[in-house]
């Protein structure tokens, strides 16, 4: 057992939540595929099975990390980067809940809202005074801080349609406001400062993700689609094209778990588009749709693969 816990719990890392991410992005992109394109039933269930089996092993394998090795949690949480990524375990409660609200079981999908609900806040609560009190470095910033406010801005996609209006609100303002403070900050960082390291470039994918759920959130409170809601998709847009763009300097030769960030953005941009597209019945969301969804299926499985592949060689867990 100990041996066990030395080569498997103690190096767990809190990032293995953005796979969960990952998959309960495109298990919510499926659902909507089903609704909207008739793709089979099967696959958006077979996702929500698979993911809802990961979150509960991860769960249980990093709630058994806090009890035998609450050190080593310590020191992600005082890390500059990891930190942010405490942030996944409730956002994963919040996606989680998307996608068993509508169809599956509605219940079930309140229940993780308001698990993932206060401890997002309580997290982002500590994360916010951790900047204030510690003395960070610009260098410090990156995109993994948008993860935190993700988080705030998918409270209202479920929330509001059993709270007080003023709820989701809260939440949205709180999240819209952060991230526009926290986006000039870390474009200033990448522009003027050293590259972010190697390992953490695929985190520049997150730049996606808060527009992306601000528009889905947007429209929930609203109920509409207008000149914000276009700008918000817009933004969403630009920052997946010109990180297409820069295919190359995504060239990894190893495998990080950090490869996981490309995920959620991808299948988040997906979903916003056929958020557009279920709304305007446009052409142009149809096929912005349709790609998204190929490419996040693409991305997604060719990252899980290879984690299966690493840890069927027991070099997942290696210390970066």
């Amino acid at each position: 057992m100990h041996n066990l816990s030395e080569r498997l719990i103690k190096p767990f890392p809190i990032m293995v939540f953005a796979i969960v991410m990952g998959l309960a992005g495109l298990t919510i992109a499926y659902e909507k595929a089903t609704l909207l394109f008739g793709l089979p039933g099967w696959t958006y269930s077979v996702l929500l099975v698979l993911v809802s089996l990961v979150f509960t092993i991860n769960l249980a394998v990093y709630g058994l990390k806090v009890a035998l090795h609450p050190s080593e949690v310590l020191a992600e949480l005082h890390h500059p980067v990891k930190i942010n990524f405490f942030s996944a375990i409730p956002i994963s409660f919040l996606l989680l809940s998307i996608a068993y609200y509508n169809e599956v079981n509605p219940l079930l999908g309140i229940l993780f809202w308001y698990v993932g609900t206060p401890l997002q806040f309580v997290l982002l609560l500590y994360v916010f005074s951790h900047w204030i009190r510690r003395d960070f470095d610009l260098i410090h910033a990156n995109p993994a801080w948008f993860i935190p406010i993700v988080g705030v801005i998918l409270i209202p996609i479920v929330g509001v349609d059993f709270t007080s209006r003023f709820v989701p609100i809260f939440f949205f303002a709180v999240g819209m406001f952060f991230w526009l403070v926290f986006f000039t900050i870390v474009l200033y960082r990448l522009i003027f400062h050293a590259p972010l390291q190697k390992k953490f470039v695929p985190t520049l994918f997150i730049f996606i993700a808060p527009p992306a759920v601000a528009l889905i959130a947007y429209f929930r409170i609203s109920g509409d689609v207008d000149l914000f809601a276009y700008v918000l998709y817009s933004l969403a847009l630009f920052f997946l094209i010109v990180l297409l763009s820069m295919g190359r300097h995504f060239h990894m030769p190893r495998f990080f778990i950090s490869w996981w960030a490309y995920t959620f953005p991808l299948a988040a941009f997906t979903i916003a588009s056929m958020l557009l597209y279920e709304v305007t019945r446009e052409s142009a969301f149809e096929l912005l749709s349709i790609g998204g969804l190929a490419l996040a299926t693409l991305v997604i499985g060719y990252i899980s693969f290879v984690t299966l592949q690493q840890a069927w060689r027991r070099t997942l867990l290696v210390e970066d």
